[in-house]
């Protein structure tokens, strides 16, 4: 692209930013929602990434340093919670997890002679759990760490009911899993790695429920990044990955600048089942680009969370947008301005609620990274709550929400910090 364009384009950029700077500034004199934290409790875990229902009223929750389980008033129509699943929190017990550094600090500590100088005074880092599924027959952890209940575990393992290990499954990943999805008999697991037992994989695996993989879904080969931070079910036979993807970088691209790289990265994928991108219906998300870190489907629709930017019909779109089922960009939904980014989200009933690394560009309050919208974006605001956090994870329970990540939190007088469940006025 010539310098004289670039400048046309630029110039013609900051007008529509201009333009539509006028017309929020007239929508803004309208009042805005505002609901309260009625409960507030405190959990014990910083960065707690992934939760799902053990049992009736019980919530296992996966955090940076191992889990915890708490009670959460769940609600009687949660599936959940039926009668299968009614007493395994009450019989669950929890396993210890270990990083590869703690090992190797471990190591270095015994091997170490009394009279050389300790080298290892700096805090090994945490594990970290990521995700887990619900199956069946127990569930299925994955994230980064290297040992459970001192059995070498790279990255995933299965644990029974009882929080024992399920060594009838084997599966090994040589990096870190974000996120797992089971449909039918298949279990797809996403993040970052590039290999799964003793065969080749990209970022993403199909297994049976025994930890057998499938050799040939291998969508990824031949790109030079995949980074998939979300999976969704995408129709009845398609799956909906968020991350980051670039197909290839030549020797020419060595000096790209970051917009042209911008232009050669996707954020949303469609693929099949048997590992196939589908280009004409993942081009449907192309406006989406850098990076998207968490995809929740409602009844209607599906929302997309992250770090972007975009603009159509001279309204700004950003880190958080609404699409159809069919990938049709709906323009009704629009939130404010954010600088920064979102990692997680969740629907509850007609209200949004999301959580990142991030400040709203017209929000004076000390509110950060800790929002809630309605169904169109506009923002309801908090009157008793506010955050001074970098938020990783959203869940929420039949109407209790659960919140983590580090920093600071404030309901009325109380102080909090990092991890906390609250419910919050309808």
């Amino acid at each position: 692209m010539n310098k004289e364009l670039t400048k046309i384009i630029s110039l013609v950029i900051i007008g529509i930013f201009a333009l539509q700077g006028c017309q929020q500034a007239e929508e803004d004199t309208s009042s805005l929602a505002k609901i309260s934290v009625q409960e507030v409790e405190a959990l014990k875990k910083k960065n707690i990434y992934s939760s799902l229902v053990l049992g009736e009223n019980t919530v296992l929750m996966a955090a940076e340093d191992g889990m915890l389980l708490t009670k959460i008033d769940i609600g009687l129509n949660d599936a959940s919670s039926s009668k299968q699943f009614k007493n395994i929190g009450s019989n669950f017990n929890i396993p210890s997890f270990k990083s590869y550094e703690q090992i190797e600090k471990q190591f270095l500590l015994k091997t170490v002679d009394s009279n050389e100088t300790n080298t290892t005074d700096e805090t090994p880092d945490n594990p970290k759990i990521y995700s887990m599924l619900k199956l069946t027959d127990g569930i299925l952890i994955g994230g980064k760490f290297a040992m459970v209940n001192g059995i070498e575990k790279d990255n995933l393992v299965k644990l029974k009911y009882d929080g024992s290990i399920d060594n009838s499954f084997s599966g090994s990943i040589i990096g870190a899993v974000y996120k797992m999805l089971k449909i039918e008999s298949n279990i797809y697991i996403a993040g970052v790695f590039g290999g799964y037992n003793d065969n080749e994989a990209y970022s993403i695996i199909k297994i049976n429920p025994q930890g057998i993989s499938d050799t040939n879904f291998l969508p990824f080969k031949d790109y030079f990044l995949a980074k998939i931070n979300d999976i969704e079910a995408y129709g009845s036979d398609k799956l909906i990955l968020a991350g980051t993807f670039i197909k290839e970088i030549t020797v020419e691209d060595e000096n790209t600048s970051k917009e042209e790289l911008l232009t050669m990265t996707k954020s949303i994928l469609i693929i099949d089942k048997n590992g196939n991108i589908l280009d004409e219906e993942s081009n449907k998300f192309n406006d989406i680009r850098n990076e998207a870190f968490s995809i929740v489907k409602d009844e209607n629709r599906l929302y997309i969370a992250g770090d972007f930017e975009f603009i159509k019909k001279t309204v700004l779109y950003n880190n958080l947008v609404a699409y159809s089922f069919d990938g049709e960009h709906d323009e009704s939904f629009s939130i404010d301005k954010l600088n920064g980014m979102i990692f997680d989200l969740s629907v509850s009933e007609d209200k949004i609620i999301f959580g990142g690394d991030f400040i709203a560009e017209d929000d004076n309050s000390t509110n950060r990274s800790f929002y809630i919208v309605d169904k169109m974006g506009k923002t309801i605001k908090i009157d008793n709550f506010t955050s001074d956090a970098d938020i990783y994870n959203i869940d929420v329970y039949n109407g209790n929400i659960i919140i983590s990540g580090e920093g600071e939190f404030k309901v009325n007088d109380q102080n909090f910090a990092n991890s906390i469940m609250l419910k919050i006025s309808q």
